[in-house]
């Protein structure tokens, strides 16, 4: 993947409940900072280089329902729409170049993901490709599902064949259908295929996500979590290192 952001070598995993990402590298916060002590002027900003990538989408599913990991041409083409429309205002578009469909009952529960990889990933490390399985096997007690997870960008361009291959992000198919409650799971995800952390990242009283305009954040802000807390102008705002700031829960890299 083009270091549109660099970072370090890791994976960030999102939970339907919890969320069990692992602490980014120290690669990965050392370039993030340069970037951030080095930003450049708003109007600098505004005449960066577009970036287009291109997506190959893999179905891997166990039966020809959404629980079983199967979703239509026409879902994952709403996918790639709403992917498009969050990025857009960063100079950031994707162009959908195909779709396959696997039928296995080891890969479509998000086992032996190394494998299903080597089959079926397309294109170079500058290309994303997506994986839509029915399980995601997470850290939770109960046994519940991550919603997805997805790889960072690997600085200096140390690009091994085992890293190439592991490289996109996997999905749980059922949070691009039409019936789940948020159609941003995907969105969020190549969020941090692009290099971006949660908004909520290393209790954020320090760098955070090292992004200047994300405000302070402790804990992900949840679906239809109610807002305790409105600045003086109506907006939503949670406390934060004993703070309060305005709220992050618009932002596509928290949970809400």
């Amino acid at each position: 993947m083009a270091n549109v952001i660099n970072a370090g070598v890791l994976h960030a995993r999102d939970d339907l409940k919890d969320c069990a990402e692992a602490p980014p590298s120290e690669d990965f916060l050392k370039i993030s900072q340069q970037l951030l002590n080095s930003s450049a002027p708003l109007i600098a900003r505004q005449q960066q280089n577009n970036y287009n990538f291109q997506v190959y989408t893999h179905v891997v599913y166990s039966e020809q329902s959404v629980k079983g990991g199967y979703l239509t041409e026409d879902i994952i083409k709403k996918d790639m729409d709403v992917m498009n429309k969050y990025f857009s205002r960063s100079g950031i578009s994707f162009t959908h170049v195909s779709n396959d469909y696997t039928q296995h009952q080891v890969w479509s529960k998000g086992q032996d993901q190394m494998q299903m990889k080597a089959k079926l990933r397309r294109g170079t490390y500058a290309d994303l490709n997506l994986y839509y399985v029915a399980f995601i096997p997470g850290p939770a007690a109960d046994g519940s599902p991550s919603a997805g997870i997805c790889w960072l960008p690997i600085p200096n361009g140390r690009i091994s064949e085992e890293l190439l291959i592991q490289d996109g992000c996997l999905m749980l198919a059922e949070t691009a259908h039409p019936r789940y409650p948020s159609d941003m799971t995907t969105t969020h995800e190549v969020g941090h295929w692009l290099g971006l952390l949660h908004t909520f990242e290393g209790n954020a009283c320090g760098e955070g996500d090292t992004i200047e305009d994300t405000f302070p954040q402790q804990q992900p802000t949840h679906q239809c979590e109610r807002v305790e807390y409105k600045l003086q102008d109506g907006r939503p705002a949670s406390v934060a290192c004993n703070q309060l700031y305005p709220s992050n829960m618009f932002n596509l890299m928290d949970y809400s």
